[in-house]
């Protein structure tokens, strides 16, 4: 979280206090801004438009919006003609079944939308959260029910 990662993103912060900050949010090793509120550190490494680098304590912040317009992938294997779902849940065919769903849970745990319910996020941020969950939902049912027959044969 507090490496001197190149990976940022320009938000603008409105703090409890009312006052607003504008700045460079860094990445760290996450690849989203979710990712990053997640990730369990209490602070947010900004850089602001002085220069200055900072350190905002998540507890501090009511709104963070980022400036720059996400990027909003194709969120439904089941309208997507190329979203395989091994590929949502970052993990190769052929994993085990136990490996699979830690990940999953990992990634449910992460996007589901009641981590962020107590933080006043954009719509888009939080349309965004809510798509990834159902993706990620959809991806694991749909690698757990391609394993069933194979489970089945080797069963019997």
């Amino acid at each position: 979280m507090f490496s001197n990662s190149s990976d940022t993103i320009e938000v603008t912060i409105s703090m409890v206090d009312g006052k607003t900050m504008t700045g460079r949010l860094s990445m760290g090793t996450s690849s989203t801004i979710q990712g990053v509120l997640a990730y369990n550190a209490p602070f947010l490494e900004i850089v602001a438009k002085d220069g200055h680098k900072r350190f905002v304590s998540k507890q501090a912040i009511a709104i963070l919006e980022p400036v720059e317009k996400l990027k909003t992938p194709v969120l439904d294997p089941r309208t997507s003609q190329n979203c395989d779902p091994y590929q949502v849940l970052k993990i190769a065919k052929g994993t085990d079944f136990s490996r699979i769903r830690h990940t999953y849970l990992e990634l449910a745990k992460q996007y589901h939308p009641d981590t962020y319910a107590k933080v006043e996020l954009p719509r888009e941020v939080a349309q965004y959260i809510g798509d990834m969950f159902r993706q990620i939902n959809a991806a694991f049912v749909e690698i757990k029910q391609d394993m069933k027959p194979k489970d089945e044969a080797e069963a019997a």
